[in-house]
């Protein structure tokens, strides 16, 4: 007797290869509109099933900034990228922005952002390598549940506003096991931005890790919760981790937890500054009213800096920093000595084992 199994079909992801919308990949040619008639398909495949856009095992040429937008109807959307993306030159990703940091230096003229995913759900970016880019080197809006792992993002120590990963309006992001070395933040958090886990950065040179500026807008409430960084490094940054919010400003920065973090070097490894501004000091006028920050945790921190003061905790008199936890913290100067602190309107509690103390916290045991 023969008996047949009959199995339900396997759902095969829709690949939409470059080559097939125009893309020629010989490093010459410029490959942008082929790119983005192949996003277009992609993000239009009304099939129940998840979706490749394959970028494969050749050099394409990009002469245009690709925005790559949503909202799409498939599932899921994977950018499979086995080739390597060029600008005009030679590089992985290469947004040669040195002519943009030029221009910045003179009087900033914001180049665009050298990759932009914007309505993204599913989102998955794993392996890529970006560097020199006129801005910021990857950014985030309005997506929900993303991954960026495996990135490496360069450019150079004093090439300004050139943040590694900005991430806004968007919910439920990992960032994990990336090497970010840039001129500003490694990784901004900005406003609208809920669940988000950072793992495993190698962050330097850089300005830390950054959650804000909140608050600039004074129209409308600014808010950032349910944060997570974690097993970090940051050598010779110009900040550690670092919350920051203008004066005036509404909404809130809660639940946020920073663990296992290691300083080489660091300057201002820890940070909250309520009255932050963008402008030379004396620019930006005291005015009533603060961003909320509640719930700040720091745990099993460690390193050196080589700054005399570790800790610098400037909150509102209006709405003081609440629930600030600190354990396990031992941050030296570079040469062995002992840091101090500045803290000013923050409640909450640090640990007997810390140093430098901090003396608007209660000591615990």
């Amino acid at each position: 007797m023969a008996i047949l199994f009959l199995l339900p079909p396997i759902a095969l992801p829709a690949t939409f290869d470059v080559i097939n919308y125009g893309a020629i990949g010989d490093g010459k040619t410029d490959d942008s509109q082929a790119f983005l008639r192949a996003w277009a398909a992609v993000c239009k495949d009304a099939s129940a099933t998840p979706s490749v856009l394959n970028i494969g095992f050749k050099t394409f040429l990009i002469n245009a900034v690709l925005n790559f937008m949503g909202p799409c109807k498939p599932s899921s959307i994977t950018v499979q990228i086995t080739g390597v993306i060029v600008a005009p030159g030679t590089g992985i990703i290469d947004g040669k922005g040195q002519a943009w940091w030029d221009k910045c230096r003179s009087g900033c003229i914001l180049g665009p952002a050298q990759v932009l995913m914007n309505g993204c759900n599913n989102l998955v970016v794993k392996g890529l390598k970006l560097v020199n880019s006129q801005r910021s080197h990857l950014a985030i809006t309005n997506c929900n549940d993303v991954l960026l792992s495996q990135l490496t993002i360069t450019s150079p120590g004093d090439s300004p506003n050139t943040d590694g990963i900005d991430v806004s309006n968007s919910r439920r992001i990992r960032i994990e096991w990336s090497t970010i070395a840039t001129g500003d933040d490694c990784i901004a958090i900005n406003r609208g931005t809920y669940q988000i886990n950072i793992t495993g950065i190698a962050c330097g040179p850089g300005h830390g890790i950054s959650i804000g500026s909140l608050g600039k807008d004074k129209s409308s409430s600014e808010e950032v919760t349910d944060v997570i960084v974690k097993q970090c490094n940051f050598t010779r940054t110009t900040n550690g981790v670092r919350i920051k919010t203008w004066q005036g400003g509404v909404g809130f920065a809660s639940r946020i937890i920073f663990e296992d973090i290691n300083f080489i070097s660091t300057r201002n490894p820890i940070i909250i500054d309520q009255t932050y501004c963008d402008k030379p000091y004396g620019y930006c006028k005291n005015v009533p009213g603060a961003v909320k920050v509640t719930g700040v945790t720091y745990q099993r921190m460690h390193g050196t800096s080589p700054d005399p003061v570790a800790v610098t905790l400037t909150c509102s008199p209006l709405a003081p920093c609440s629930g600030i936890v600190m354990k396990e913290v031992m941050i030296r100067r570079d040469d062995g000595g002992a840091t101090s602190s500045f803290c000013s309107n923050a409640l909450g509690s640090i640990g007997k084992e810390c140093q430098p103390k901090v003396n608007c916290l209660t000591t615990t045991s």
